[in-house]
């Protein structure tokens, strides 16, 4: 999957928004490169304004804001990668622009699927374990997709149970159990994790998984 907008500027503000069709992937990447101007001229100023809009169970949203400088670009070129990009119903950028009369830069911004890159844990087996019932949807699921194969393989192997008893309950246990059930999934499908864990969520997970992926609008394996 690969969306481009390559515009060149006439005035000082562009805004993008990009839309899955019908879902984007999991694994995403925004990059927004910026030619046909000097970054370090310092009479060139540039503000980039993104967010990306996830819809989770409940009718409820969760947004991921972030505002970029021209000090954050590297090489003219600034990047980011999500791990939640099926839960996203719109990517929106809006960059402003101050450029020396005359100067038209133009502005090339990339959505792509990536499985490279992709946020890596910064939080313990533990610490996961002890924030999930504090955790927000979109942080508990970026958290435990960022888990490496070997340590997500630890925690359903080993710590499941104390992880089972940290989710809380109601639509939030719900959710949560489907994020640990589609990880399970995606990881024996690639050959991270031995299949035998899909019969494990099966077993455990099946109706809750239904329930979130349908409350989700999402067509993925059914148990």
């Amino acid at each position: 999957m690969e969306l481009t907008s390559n515009t060149k500027l006439f005035n000082n503000k562009k805004i993008t928004n990009f839309l899955p069709d019908p879902r984007f992937p999991q694994g995403l990447q925004l990059e927004i490169t910026v030619s046909d101007i000097d970054l370090f001229d310092p009479s060139v100023e540039i503000t980039v304004r993104i967010c990306f809009y996830h819809n989770l169970p409940g009718d409820e949203s969760a947004d991921l804001n972030f505002l970029v400088s021209k000090k954050d670009f590297v090489n003219n070129t600034w990047r980011y990668t999500i791990n939640t990009g099926d839960l996203i119903r719109k990517v929106y950028t809006y960059l402003e622009f101050k450029v020396p009369l005359g100067s038209n830069p133009t502005i090339k911004q990339e959505l792509t699927e990536t499985r490279e890159n992709l946020p890596k844990s910064q939080i313990s087996l533990a610490g996961l374990i002890a924030s999930a019932c504090f955790d927000e949807h979109l942080d508990f699921v970026t958290n435990l997709r960022a888990l490496n194969p070997g340590d997500f393989l630890q925690l359903i192997s080993r710590d499941l149970e104390a992880l089972e008893a940290a989710i809380g309950v109601g639509s939030q246990q719900t959710f949560k159990k489907w994020v640990i059930t589609d990880q399970i999934i995606r990881l024996a499908g690639r050959g991270e994790i031995p299949h035998s864990y899909v019969d494990l969520a099966v077993s455990r997970y099946a109706d809750a998984y239904s329930k979130c992926k349908e409350r989700l609008g999402l067509e993925s394996i059914i148990l």
